[in-house]
C-alpha cells in the first residue's frame, strides 16, 4: 500500500501538468456559436419597437412562435409579485447615482415586451403572413 501512494501521486501530479491554466483548446467550427448571439431589437423614444436584422429575418412560424411566448410571458406577468418599496427607493437611488443596475422597472419591462409583440405583428403583415389578434391573445384564459 505505501508502494502505491508515490505513484498515485505522480499521476495525479501528471493529471494536472496536462491541464495548463488558460489553454484553450482550438475550435475546428469557429463560427458555430456566431448565430447564436443576442440580437435584440431597441425601443425608440416615441415607445415603438424597432426589430433587430435578426428578427427581420424570421419566417412567420419563428415569429408566431416568438410571439406565443411573449403572449404567455405578459399574461402571467400579473401573477409576479410587485417590487417592495424598500427595494423600489434603493433602484431609484442608485439610477440617480449612476450606479448600474441590473433590477429591471417591471412596467418599464412590460411595455417593451408588449412594443415587442406589435412590431412582430406588423412583421407578420409585411410579410403576409396571417397576424395574431393581440388583444384577444392577451385577455385568452389560461
Amino acid at each position: 500500500m505505501q508502494r502505491m501512494a508515490p505513484i498515485a501521486m505522480s499521476l495525479m501530479l501528471a493529471a494536472c501538468a496536462a491541464a495548463a491554466p488558460g489553454f484553450t483548446p482550438e475550435s475546428t467550427r469557429p463560427d458555430r456559436y456566431a448565430a447564436l448571439k443576442p440580437d435584440p431589437g431597441t425601443m425608440s423614444p416615441n415607445g415603438e419597437f424597432q426589430l433587430s436584422q435578426t428578427e427581420q429575418g424570421l419566417d412567420c412560424r419563428r415569429l408566431n412562435g416568438s410571439m406565443q411566448i411573449i403572449v404567455s410571458r405578459l399574461r402571467v406577468a400579473g401573477d409576479r409579485p410587485r417590487p417592495s418599496g424598500t427595494s423600489s427607493a434603493l433602484q431609484g437611488i442608485a439610477k440617480a447615482t449612476g450606479e448600474q443596475s441590473n433590477a429591471l422597472d417591471l412596467n418599464a419591462e412590460l411595455r417593451r415586451e408588449r412594443a415587442r409583440l406589435d412590431a412582430y405583428n406588423r412583421q407578420l403583415a409585411a410579410k403576409g403572413c396571417p397576424t395574431m389578434d393581440v388583444e384577444a391573445a392577451l385577455k385568452a384564459p389560461r
